[in-house]
């Protein structure tokens, strides 16, 4: 090997080790002390109210993606199993010019997706966290439609990547601090009847 890969991977070891022995922490997750039970979530498809077909189809999978990253969230089959679901609606999708040629033409547009999210639980029927939002992704117009429309493309799977990971740093913010304040309401629920 030569010398030149062996400094360099020796380096990136002493860096991995400062970096895992130096107390970080996933500042989205909570220490394995405080966890508690699976967040039993159900995920449906959400309602597509665009012209943009399969749309729907690629934000559930990425928000799928994003959820089982994490060992606290199992997503379920069916509602019935779940004690939240997850449900939203894709509101619009537009994609206005950004910048224009001296003969008038977009060059560069950008891709404008609104949604609309809940998350609900399941046996009380409350509303944990509903929230409208709004995100917007650049890209050029291509030198064909055919490649006009894959950037398109490209920037609406960007838009649900960047959707995806928002909602799901949100959700088990939310579906955590719900959790502990119903374990603490049951907590002293049973202290007040019990008369401690």
């Amino acid at each position: 090997m030569a010398p030149n890969k062996i400094f360099t991977l020796s380096a990136l070891a002493v860096l991995l080790l400062l970096i895992g022995g130096c107390g970080y922490y996933n500042p989205n997750m909570l220490p394995a002390d405080e966890e508690g039970p699976p967040i039993l979530l159900n995920v449906p498809v959400w309602a597509n109210q665009t012209n943009e077909i399969g749309l729907e189809s690629v934000i559930h999978n990425t928000l799928s993606d994003w959820l089982i990253q994490n060992k606290q969230i199992v997503l379920t089959k069916t509602r019935d199993q779940a004690e939240y679901e997850l449900s939203g609606r894709i509101v619009s999708v537009s994609f206005p010019g950004l910048s224009y040629s001296s003969s008038d033409q977009a060059t560069a547009l950008k891709a404008v997706l609104n949604i609309h999210y809940a998350v609900i639980e399941i046996k009380t029927g409350k509303t944990i966290n509903q929230r409208n939002y709004s995100l917007d992704e650049p890209f050029q117009r291509g030198a064909s439609s055919m490649q006009t429309d894959e950037n398109k493309e490209k920037a609406l799977q960007s838009l649900a990547d960047d959707l995806a990971e928002n909602i799901y740093i949100r959700v088990y913010r939310e579906l955590n601090k719900h959790k502990h304040q119903t374990k603490a309401k049951a907590g002293a629920d049973t202290d007040r009847k019990t008369g401690q």
